[in-house]
């Protein structure tokens, strides 16, 4: 058959309607691919990238190899799965944080908090993201390192936000941006969930040390900006 006329129909079948068994069965295909994931993010937590194998994948999720290569042409695809959702909630909770503010003091504080939740909640998955950077191909290298730099610039707007209406001190609001997600994301390494604090004590705990190092003193209202995001 010409490739014309592939391509025609190709065309024509992705122009269909999408009817209820179609989007059925993209549904569970997209559940079995988070599942596989969430098996490969265990595995490379554990024994590292390297070592871990395809058949540790599916044995992690009593499978054999055929479903994960089913899903995905490679270990290495499934780890290009893994840093893309990793970039994706990242970059997600800072968007949410910093929009449920009306203030630089309330953006800079929910952008904080809920950036510390994200790497709290998702601690294996954010530990496979720099235990394994060498790991990256450089295509993912690239889209890993524009994510994290549009984090940056998020947050490096609030401070100057701030710094512009006097409620922050004189800073350079990308280093501060770069030294206070640094802060948190160390938290992947040593929070441990029956620790001291609990995780939504920690998170607070992060947020109020944010406005303190962009220079914010006295009494704030953070459980009522906490609030919004419910």
């Amino acid at each position: 058959m010409p490739k014309s006329k592939v391509r025609t129909k190709k065309a024509a079948k992705a122009s269909q309607p999408a009817t209820p068994g179609r989007v059925f069965r993209e549904d569970v295909r997209a559940f079995k691919r988070e599942i596989i994931i969430d098996a490969a993010i265990d595995v490379f937590y554990r024994i590292g990238y390297q070592a871990a194998t395809v058949d540790d994948i599916a044995a992690a999720m009593s499978a054999t190899k055929a479903l994960v290569y089913y899903y995905f042409d490679s270990k290495q695809a499934v780890l290009q799965a893994i840093i893309s959702r990793c970039s994706e909630l990242t970059l997600g909770s800072v968007e949410r944080g910093v929009k449920s503010g009306t203030t630089p003091t309330e953006k800079l504080a929910l952008g904080i908090y809920c950036y510390a939740a994200n790497i709290l909640s998702n601690q294996k998955m954010i530990g496979v993201y720099f235990r394994e950077e060498r790991n990256f191909s450089p295509s993912l290298h690239t889209r890993a390192t524009q994510s994290e730099k549009t984090i940056t610039s998020k947050l490096s707007e609030v401070l100057e936000e701030g710094v512009g209406a006097g409620v922050f001190r004189k800073c350079d609001p990308q280093m501060l941006a770069l030294n206070l997600t640094g802060m948190v994301t160390m938290a992947f390494y040593w929070y441990r969930e029956h620790g001291q604090l609990s995780e939504t004590e920690l998170c607070k705990h992060f947020a109020s040390e944010a406005l303190y190092i962009a220079g914010v003193r006295g009494e704030t209202d953070l459980d009522k900006w906490i609030s919004k995001l419910a």
